[in-house]
């Protein structure tokens, strides 16, 4: 394992177990900063591309799972915090924002994440009752469904797929 994967994998870490706002707000910066090193997409590209290697790297979908559990736990904590106000949208967009470059970086060169799960995330946000109220949310992630995930031909094939079975 390498060093900028070892970086990867601690901002992950850091994530989803730090109690502190500002740490994860750090590792939020950092791990965007890492995901525009062309070595992150190299290393992410290739592992998914060949699953049967005895080397085991990270992953898009290893990645996506922990931000997306990242995600729905900052977005309740607003939730729970704050009223509604301007500023509980600006918390709930930088909420987002580490998602929504994930997804972005995945698809950069081509769509590499697995399909139904990322449907599905956003999908249940979307449509969930305790988000109805929260139209930024909604906003945001129907924007991203439809600009970075839905104009993909393999995520609308894995939908049709989907249906079918």
């Amino acid at each position: 394992m390498d060093a900028i994967e070892l970086a990867l994998r601690k901002c992950l870490h850091v994530l989803v177990s730090s109690n502190t706002i500002t740490e994860r707000k750090r590792n939020v910066e950092t791990f965007i900063e890492l995901l525009k090193d062309n070595r992150i997409h190299d290393l992410l590209d290739d592992e998914n591309q060949d699953e049967n290697t005895t080397k085991r790297s990270i992953t898009w979908n290893e990645m996506f799972d922990t931000i997306r559990e990242y995600t729905i736990n900052e977005l309740a904590n607003i939730r729970t915090k704050s009223t509604k106000t301007l500023s509980s949208d600006i918390k709930y967009q930088e909420a987002l924002k580490l998602f929504k470059t994930l997804i972005e970086n995945a698809n950069a060169r081509a769509p590499e994440l697995d399909g139904r799960p990322l449907i599905e995330s956003i999908i249940s946000i979307i449509t969930s009752e305790v988000w109805l109220s929260c139209s930024i949310v909604i906003k945001e992630l129907s924007h991203l469904l439809i600009n970075n995930v839905l104009c993909f031909h393999k995520y609308v094939n894995e939908l049709r797929e989907q249906k079918n079975d």
